[in-house]
């Protein structure tokens, strides 16, 4: 059986006061808290017109959401094999991760940093025969610098970028 927090929809296996923290709550300022899904706020949409007429129309968190991303996809067709590919995961390093974010368990660090040197040096080796990489991901950068004699020639901000040169 699990709980679901009302602030941030995280699903874990008993509600704590230690996750209440995180979203500065106390216990009795949680049992109080009303979800914003509850609570409907008015806002007011645009619609495009020949006049330019405000509708003022009430919509939940949800609805927002969905017209700032577009609704959910819940029918990929990208076959698991190839997501498992992709991040360089195994099937039952998945289910791990799952696992820990529902019970609320915090992400093995050690298994993280390994995992993003792992995608790195999948990406290093799809791009080494390249003359020149810009790169935002610095694991890639590491293993093209450490694994295929790239140098660093710049690196830029907003979004941090490490262009190399062979």
């Amino acid at each position: 059986m699990t709980v679901t927090c009302k602030v941030c929809d995280k699903e874990m296996k008993t509600m704590t006061v230690a996750h209440m923290k995180t979203h500065g709550l106390n216990k009795k300022e949680y049992e109080a808290y009303k979800p914003k899904e509850e609570v409907k706020e008015e806002i007011e949409v645009v619609e495009e017109t020949e006049d330019k007429v405000i509708d003022p129309k009430l919509i939940t968190k949800k609805d927002k959401i969905e017209s700032i991303f577009g609704e959910p996809k819940t029918n990929i067709d990208k076959p698991l094999n190839m997501f498992l590919d992709e991040f360089n995961i195994t099937e039952k390093e998945l289910r791990n991760l799952i696992m820990s974010y529902k019970s609320g368990n915090p992400i093995d660090v050690e298994l993280n940093i390994k995992r993003k040197a792992e995608f790195g040096e999948k990406s290093a080796k799809e791009l080494k025969d390249l003359p020149t990489v810009d790169t935002t991901k610095l694991a890639t950068a590491e293993a093209l610098v450490n694994k295929y004699g790239f140098k660093v020639t710049s690196v830029t901000s907003n979004p941090k970028t490490w262009h190399l040169k062979r």
